[in-house]
């Protein structure tokens, strides 16, 4: 994990549109990873996830792509599926809308909580991500405790979400059908908060509302670059 840290690039999440769920309900999750490309930086992978309720009813499927940082790829290229192409602005489109987003350095340990029950403690020992141990995050390379992509992106979503329902959308477009971005340096934590400029416009187009947005720190540059966030006008339980 020191020697050849994951370091996340893409990622691109899709609903069916076709069945809500709501808290409480259980899914099966299967993934695959789907290519191995080699990179200067290291090797790059793309995994699928596909989410399905208990009886089989499809929910979502979402890719996520990364760079594993200096390793090195042995054999050819592999790739057996693609991620699908995501919405993008068009070119010269300039996003004339910025909202700031602070984000508390607690933030960083919602990784370690999507993967174990918080409320028992865990060995020392265990605590081994960059996430959330700084002691390995600088042995990583790190300057301090990175932040999840899916954790910064889930709080932009939820800003973004907020400025559609103030902007008083909220009544005409209220089902995620998909979201994406393209993670361009991850944002660091020590003990402060972080505050980052949401950059973003909308487009309306075939009765659905895409939200586009970049990501930037107010001194490290940008975070994330191309996000996508796509609403339709199905009822949904989101």
């Amino acid at each position: 994990m020191i020697k050849n840290t994951l370091a996340h690039h893409t990622c691109d999440v899709i609903f069916s549109g076709k069945n809500d769920f709501r808290a409480g309900d259980e899914f099966e999750s299967n993934f695959k990873m789907i290519s191995a490309t080699k990179k200067k930086s290291g090797i790059r992978v793309v995994t699928k996830f596909v989410h399905s309720k208990m009886d089989g009813q499809h929910v979502a499927e979402g890719y996520f792509g990364g760079v594993i940082l200096g390793a090195e790829l042995e054999g050819e290229d592999t790739v057996i599926d693609s991620m699908p192409e995501r919405p993008l602005r068009e070119d010269g489109t300039k996003l004339v809308e910025s909202v700031e987003l602070l984000l508390p350095p607690n933030a960083a340990h919602i990784w370690d909580a999507c993967i174990r029950d918080t409320r028992v403690p865990k060995a020392k020992s265990s605590d081994i991500n960059v996430h959330t141990n700084l002691d390995l995050a600088e042995k990583a390379g790190f300057k301090a405790r990175t932040f999840t992509g899916l954790c910064l992106l889930a709080n932009v979503i939820t800003l973004l979400l907020c400025k559609v329902d103030t902007d008083g959308l909220r009544e005409n477009f209220t089902f995620i059908e998909r979201y994406g971005c393209r993670f361009s340096k991850p944002v660091m934590a020590l003990f402060d908060s972080i505050l980052l400029d949401v950059f973003y416009s909308y487009k309306f187009e075939n009765s659905n509302l895409t939200i586009f947005f970049d990501v930037v720190q107010k001194t490290d540059g940008t975070a994330i670059k191309d996000g996508c966030l796509v609403l339709g006008t199905k009822k949904s339980h989101l």
